[in-house]
């Protein structure tokens, strides 16, 4: 494994639970010594060769579990802070989104039921048309992106220690969407 390994959060979390497990059998093992083993050389060698072998998946999980530390120490904390804020930001997002939509459907059939004790309906059409429907798909198109924004968000803040920017792409925080738009 070289420093350049990107650990992720499975790994990560895996590497842990071995360490631990294994650690906790090399304890255990310690406790057996040749004489519990009955001076039987050829078990005392199987034993010193397992004993060596958790050592050495022990230490590859400790240095997993160090590189994952030192990823999550040079992980990019203003992205993520940003990304926490906007999470928090985007159920106001599709409320407003959804109220706005709403307001207007509202606004249309009030006017539309004034008009009627006057106009026909041929008449109230052209004065208040209805709202079309690919307005109302826009809108929708509006809050399924605002979804799928939150899953990308919440899927970036839950990537620890790695902290992949990938997953932000296709939202507002990925980094190269904002250095299209400033260009």
């Amino acid at each position: 494994m070289t420093k350049n390994t990107i650990i992720s959060p499975v790994q990560y979390r895996a590497a842990h639970n071995a360490a631990t497990c294994i650690n906790g059998a090399l304890a255990s093992l310690q406790r057996i010594d040749d004489q519990t083993l009955n001076q039987n050389a050829d078990a005392i060698a199987k034993m010193a060769d397992f004993k060596q072998l958790l050592t050495s998946v022990y230490d590859q999980n400790k240095e997993i579990i160090a590189l994952g530390d030192k990823q999550y120490e040079s992980r990019p904390l203003e992205l993520i802070n940003k990304a926490a804020s906007r999470l928090n930001q985007i159920p106001r997002d599709i409320e407003l989104e959804q109220k706005t939509f709403a307001a207007r459907l509202d606004t249309r059939r009030q006017k539309a039921e004034e008009l009627g004790k006057r106009f026909s309906e041929a008449e109230i059409e052209k004065i208040v048309p209805h709202i079309p429907k690919s307005e109302a798909d826009a809108s929708a198109a509006i809050i399924a992106g605002l979804k799928a924004e939150a899953e990308a968000i919440k899927a970036f803040l839950g990537d620890s220690p790695r902290f992949s920017v990938e997953l932000l792409k296709n939202t507002s925080l990925y980094p190269l969407n904002n250095a299209e738009e400033a260009a």
